[in-house]
């Protein structure tokens, strides 16, 4: 099957079966994508009784009897006053106005103010199973592979070809889907902004490589719109990138964009003056290949070095001068078989790359590929060669020492748990994902003696351009449990079958808030949306926001996010210096865990943590099974 675009007339043409769409402008077909997925509701306000109420219900296992009372005195004054109720009003009158009246508030608090630098704090990191090759040959195909295969889901997205996706019977927002291809975060002072590819007159034609540090402009189309073959791909590679990335670039301006934000702002718009035509071809490009050089040895296993492949690249000694951490996409390709993928999240959420990345698995399993030649003009893949100053010089130093300290402070842990997965556990009618949050409470609960703050991300699809809430922990009910099941002295005295309606209540609990966060009712987004019409509307900001209570709430230990591939382990950062980045994998026989943690933080310990997590799971689990057997 050939791949056709037509660039000068803006439609894909010949006779395939891209072609019988795309008769139309292309711009014209991605709007329609909007129209054509089914109807969906918008985000809701919640009721701000409902609100406050479970505020305090949350903020009650975080605090002493006397810091609660204080808490609820001042939950309900607030619930009560004039303030509350007028911010409620605007909040409404927005949600009125708007398809999604939290969607461009949250990209901007969870990522674009947010100063830290990308890897690590931000990107996030996704594995494909190990390929068979340990040669540069093998290299370049499985690049080209993975070029082909992205660029037929990218026909797949413009086409309006994706199935629906849906969850428990509710159809899902496809918008995120648009926002992959093309797409780049532009790094500004005070906060970033975000070049969607899906936006632009003209659609991309080209992708950019990385190799050693330098950076090329590969086509991917010819003059007639017909895509590069498997052969073509791999020919350009091998004959104009290979050869003139032999040595490694001494200045590679990329490195930057791993820095804390405002220092890349700041170096960004000078760079732009004098290179704005290198830096287009970057920002227009489709997404990034990285040919990766082999790690150096360290006292990681293969499948951890991986991750940290992905993630930052390992350190300048490593491969991560050989990033554009702007790029949402950016495809590592490895030497010895290692490939991921480096995902910029602010754009469109990690199921989304997961998504894709399962395709383009599927793609290369199948290796069902386009072998016909292109014979329209090709244009030349060329060198992005940047005009630099010594001040811009003096960054790339200051850079490389800094993903160095990332790379050296990142503490990441991937195990398998193999005990049991999710047939198991749903055997016993309990949810799989809330029996595994309360197995890392009781993980938390072991090594610190207190409860973990816990986040998990939500998804919000079901809702018109809906991206993300969090379910939290502790609740009442698991701080209860967790503390009673860890007493030495109480969990000889309560009998087994209480302690095993305890955990049930516990996990029964969070399924059913978990429900009440995924349709519209969960508590953080309405909170965060009464401090932003505040500031929008410029008055103070709601007294319960600056309560002892809500500073807690928010000082998370443990962020964690439930993805489920077909394939390897996500890798994610800590939100917090004493915090641990938890992705986990729910399979039918076994759980994929990826633990990140800082070194630099003395209290944490990815691997401990791995281990007490291991213990926990099986000790519920043994609470359960037993409490069965007693039943029948």
């Amino acid at each position: 099957m050939d791949l056709v675009y037509s660039p000068k007339r803006k439609r894909f043409t010949g006779n395939n079966s891209f072609a019988k769409l795309f008769g139309r402008n292309l711009k014209t077909v991605i709007k329609a994508n909007y129209m054509t997925y089914s109807n969906l509701p918008k985000y809701p306000i919640p009721l701000l009784h409902n609100t406050v109420t479970k505020f305090m219900a949350f903020a009650r296992p975080l605090q002493n009897d006397v810091e609660y009372s204080e808490t609820v005195e001042v939950a309900n004054k607030f619930l009560q006053s004039e303030k509350a109720h007028e911010l409620q009003a605007l909040l409404e009158k927005r949600g009125d106005e708007m398809s999604n009246w939290l969607t461009s508030w949250w990209i901007d608090e969870t990522y674009l103010s947010k100063r830290n630098p990308l890897p690590l704090y931000s990107s996030t990191a996704l594995l494909f199973p190990k390929f068979d090759y340990s040669d540069l040959d093998g290299q370049l195909e499985i690049a080209a592979k993975i070029i082909q295969s992205s660029l037929k889901y990218y026909l797949k997205i413009v086409k309006n070809e994706l199935p629906q996706q849906k969850f428990d019977n509710s159809l899902l927002c496809m918008n995120q889907f648009r926002k992959i291809f093309g797409t780049t975060r532009i790094p500004e002072t005070g906060k970033d902004n975000i070049l969607y590819g899906c936006d632009k007159k003209s659609q991309p034609e080209h992708i950019i490589i990385l190799r050693k540090g330098h950076i090329f402009r590969l086509p991917v189309f010819d003059g007639n719109g017909k895509a590069l073959s498997i052969k073509q791909l791999i020919n350009e590679m091998k004959m104009h990138i290979v050869p003139q990335s032999e040595e490694y670039n001494l200045n590679p301006i990329g490195v930057i964009s791993s820095d804390q934000r405002d220092i890349w702002a700041d170096i960004y718009a000078k760079l732009k003056e004098k290179n704005s035509d290198e830096i287009k071809i970057i920002e227009d490009s489709l997404f990034a290949i990285c040919l990766d050089q082999k790690m150096t040895e360290s006292e990681y296993d293969d499948t951890d070095n991986q991750a940290l492949q992905c993630f930052h690249g390992g350190g300048c000694h490593n491969n991560s001068i050989n990033r554009w951490f702007d790029k949402t996409i950016q495809y590592i390709v490895g030497t010895d078989g290692h490939c991921g993928m480096t995902y910029d999240c602010s754009p469109s959420e990690v199921s989304i790359a997961a998504t894709l990345m399962n395709f383009i698995c599927h793609e290369i399993k199948t290796n069902d590929f386009d072998q016909n030649d292109a014979s329209g003009t090709i244009k030349p893949t060329v060198p992005i060669r940047f005009s630099i100053s010594e001040t811009d010089k003096d960054y790339i130093l200051q850079s490389k020492r800094n993903i160095d300290r990332i790379a050296s402070d990142t503490d990441s842990k991937i195990f398998t748990f193999e005990h049991f997965g999710r047939d198991l556990i749903q055997k016993y009618n309990i949810s799989p994902n809330s029996f595994i949050q309360i197995g890392m409470e009781i993980a938390y609960y072991r090594m610190y003696g207190k409860e973990a703050c816990a986040s998990q991300m939500a998804t919000l699809r079901k809702f018109q351009d809906g991206r993300m809430d969090i379910i939290r922990l502790p609740s009442l009910n698991s701080a209860m449990f967790t503390n009673q099941f860890n007493d030495p002295e109480k969990i000889d005295e309560i009998p087994r079958s209480m302690m095993a309606t305890m955990l049930r209540i516990a996990i029964l609990q969070h399924q059913k808030y978990s429900l009440e966060v995924m349709n519209g009712r969960g508590i953080d987004q309405h909170l965060l949306g009464l401090k932003m019409i505040a500031k929008e509307y410029g008055k103070s900001i709601p007294e319960i926001l600056e309560t002892k209570a809500y500073q807690k709430m928010m000082a998370f230990t443990l962020s964690t996010s439930k993805i489920t591939t077909q394939h390897n382990p996500i890798i994610c950062g800590p939100s917090a210096s004493d915090c641990y980045g938890i992705c986990y994998n729910l399979q039918p026989k076994q759980v994929h865990f990826t633990i990140c943690a800082l070194h630099s933080c003395k209290e944490t310990d990815s691997s401990r943590f791995a281990k007490e997590l291991e213990n926990a799971l099986v000790d519920i689990y043994a609470i359960i099974t037993k409490d069965n057997e007693r039943g029948k």
